[in-house]
């Protein structure tokens, strides 16, 4: 019987453990190298409080015992994306997550508890969808990609102030649901945009975006970074992104370019 060169025989079972990640549990179960090679896979993208088909979630009850069972530098080096859909994760389990899963680069997580704010400063990300939560001093220094949920009463020059402070920041989504004063964001976003030549997309979800579009200022019209997109499944769209490369953003992304290229109308700012 021929042996497999051991780098062949990792890159199978990764491969393997890649296109079905809730097979895992059974591969570990193969030989010791093998759940060397691939648990960390398993942990690499946690979802909390949430379940998508073919996407393993990790129960609140069992995280003392899972993190107990693995040393400290375990999940700093194996987790990179985390989903936490708060009201359905309790506050505890969540924060012994943070406190041990310190390399993560892609959160998501709804409504953040005051308390856990400290953990999610000091993770080196570099993509976060969050709720607006202004803050005194700067942050995030590498973050590249940013979705804000932003209030119907919340000071737009605060907004302003939050994404200002962000020196790597290329991608920016504000999230509102059924805001009315249009004027107000439009002149925030042009002010923005105007602002920050590093800047390759932003963003408007709203509900009633054939309404906004109505209302777009020329100024914004004929800046192709701009885009209104209407409200999506921002769960299932995150784990497309991580597992798949294809989100809101890569829409936006090819969008904008054939407005560049004149593919489509230039002024066209309402995706698709």
């Amino acid at each position: 019987m021929t042996t497999l060169p051991v780098e062949l025989e990792r890159e199978i079972f990764e491969i393997c453990a890649l296109s079905q990640l809730t097979i895992i549990p059974k591969l570990v179960l193969v030989a010791k190298r093998v759940k060397e090679w691939v648990e960390p896979l398993l942990y690499k993208t946690i979802l909390l409080g949430v379940d998508l088909p073919g996407a393993p979630s990790l129960p609140y009850d069992i995280v003392p015992v899972v993190i107990s069972h693995r040393p400290p530098a375990f999940f700093h080096a194996a987790v990179r994306h985390l989903l936490a859909f708060t009201p359905h994760y309790p506050a505890r389990e969540l924060e012994m997550i943070l406190r041990h899963c310190t390399g993560i680069e892609n959160l998501w997580i709804f409504n953040t508890d005051e308390k856990l704010m400290p953990l999610v400063e000091s993770l080196p990300l570099k993509r976060l969808y969050a709720a607006f939560k202004p803050v005194a001093s700067p942050m995030f220094s590498h973050l590249t990609h940013l979705q804000l949920g932003v209030n119907l009463d919340e000071n737009m020059d605060s907004v302003q102030a939050f994404i200002a402070a962000l020196p790597a920041l290329t991608h920016l989504s504000l999230s509102f649901d059924m805001f009315e004063n249009e004027g107000v964001v439009f002149a925030m976003i042009h002010r923005i945009l105007e602002s920050s030549p590093s800047m390759l997309v932003l963003i408007i979800f709203d509900n009633a975006t054939i309404t906004w579009a109505q209302e777009v200022p020329p100024q914004l019209r004929h800046d192709v970074r701009f885009v209104l997109m209407p409200h999506r499944h921002f769960v299932v769209d995150w784990h497309a992104g991580v597992q798949r490369g294809r989100d809101y953003w890569t829409d936006a992304e090819s969008f904008i370019a054939k407005r560049r290229t004149r593919e489509i109308d230039p002024l066209k700012c309402l995706w698709p």
